[in-house]
């Protein structure tokens, strides 16, 4: 941890400040410099030619919906207590797996997913009526066999091998220094119509 550093909307939301340099507290003579470039969504729609970021390969769009989640998975009543205003009413939290889950049991053109780890045994929809639902991997591959177009990228962790001998003699593990499990997810999708990558992280 080389400590930390902040930055509030009323810093940047009235104009542009290109280079900002925050001090780092718990740091001795430490500072971060971060680039910035804040446009009001309105001034992008009265004004096309303001440009919305750098390397941004889509237009902007509006009517967008975000949902926040309080964690993956919310059990009934975990958060009953919980009483937090918003402008619909009180919050109420969300269950971030079974709504994953229904987008892509819903999906009829494509599901791509890109993530540091994905984990195919887990299993996203719990509790005691679902004990035998289907895992994320088995969803997958049955979403590719109906015709959905299936991608999967991973990190490929360096220090993962699908080679038993090459592991016993680096002391490595098919699933890495960091859990990636990034082998055992390509090798559950080979030969079946999802496609799995491995990517480096450079």
């Amino acid at each position: 941890d080389l400590g930390t550093a902040s930055l509030t909307p009323r810093d940047f939301i009235h104009g542009l400040r290109e280079e900002v340099f925050l001090a780092l507290r718990g740091a001795e003579d430490a500072v971060l410099k971060v680039t910035l470039n804040y446009v009001c969504a309105s001034k992008c729609r009265e004004e096309p030619e303001v440009p919305v970021g750098p390397y941004t390969p889509f237009p902007l769009h509006s009517g967008c919906r975000l949902t926040t989640y309080a964690d993956a998975h919310i059990d009934p009543g975990h958060l009953s207590l919980l009483q937090v205003p918003t402008a619909k009413g009180p919050y109420d939290p969300q269950d971030c797996w079974k709504d994953m889950y229904a987008s892509m049991q819903a999906a009829t053109k494509l599901i791509y997913i890109t993530g540091w780890s994905v984990w195919t045994a887990l299993r996203m929809l719990r509790g005691p009526s679902t004990e035998a639902s289907e895992t994320l991997g088995e969803l997958l591959k049955r979403k590719a066999d109906e015709g959905v177009c299936v991608r999967i990228m991973v990190w490929n962790d360096s220090s993962s091998l699908d080679n038993k001998v090459l592991n016993k003699v680096f002391k490595f593990s098919e699933h890495g220094m960091m859990g990636v499990r990034d082998e055992e997810t390509v090798r559950f999708f080979k030969k079946t119509a999802v496609v799995a990558e491995k990517v480096h992280n450079r």
